[in-house]
């Protein structure tokens, strides 16, 4: 099966996308979206279903609910056969503005991150919250997922002050990408913060299958020990790809 996502531009999650799924891209069938709600990210189930996550304000027929105030987060799973039916959703939020920024897909259910309040991290599996948030800096979010045989690391950026259960997280100046490897029951195994003194945020996290390493993706400002891969439009972000030896 191969998948792509429409929007203003071919590539774009964006409101009222349409996911067209099928053998071959001369063949898609077609899931449309309500307008009222935005996709951030998409994963595949072993099954080639999609967990799809985004947020959404007012009310939304998908998902039978209305948002408690601001954006909330939803979570959606697209079942392949039949054609790309929704099978049931879930919304998760504040009275403030909440948003699912990552998913990952894995035997034990969907994992879910993103911001809550406005302000605060936070990972979510089976509609389970973690034990902890990543909170207490000026803005701190969760954005990167991915799944491991006995848990989850994630990944995300936090500023001075910010703790994750209470563990207070390293500040190296700026924002700092956080990353935080999680057990199967969302208990915090260890936490380490990556960057320098300028902006680092950690915007993806994927697991080498071959290596075991952990590799976290973002964008850097300052000198650090994250390998650059090149600037980005703006002339003061680099893009990065950093590996962790395997937990």
């Amino acid at each position: 099966m191969r998948i792509r996502v429409w929007g203003p531009r071919e590539g774009d999650l964006a409101s009222g996308a349409q996911i067209l799924s099928g053998p071959a891209l001369e063949d898609p069938r077609p899931c449309s979206l309500e307008a009222s709600l935005t996709p951030e990210a998409i994963s595949l189930t072993d099954a080639g279903d999609i967990d799809l996550v985004g947020s959404f304000t007012g009310d939304s027929a998908t998902l039978g609910v209305a948002s408690d105030g601001g954006t909330d987060q939803f979570h959606v799973l697209l079942v392949r056969e039949p054609d790309c039916q929704i099978d049931g959703g879930q919304r998760r939020g504040t009275p403030a503005d909440d948003e699912a920024l990552g998913v990952a897909s894995s035997s034990g259910g969907a994992g879910i991150v993103g911001r809550q309040n406005g302000t605060d991290g936070y990972v979510v599996v089976n509609g389970q919250p973690s034990p902890g948030i990543l909170s207490g800096g000026q803005q701190d979010w969760l954005r990167g997922i991915a799944a491991l045989d006995d848990g989850w690391v994630v990944v995300g950026s936090a500023m001075a002050g910010s703790t994750y259960d209470n563990e207070p997280v390293e500040s190296l100046g700026g924002s700092d990408v956080v990353v935080l490897r999680l057990d199967a029951s969302l208990g915090l195994l260890w936490q380490m913060s990556l960057g320098g003194p300028g902006d680092d945020d950690g915007l993806a996290v994927k697991i080498d299958p071959q290596s075991g390493e952990i590799v976290v993706l973002g964008t850097t400002t300052g000198p650090s020990e994250l390998d650059r891969f090149g600037v980005l439009a703006d002339g003061q972000r680099a893009i990065f790809a950093h590996r962790i030896p395997a937990p």
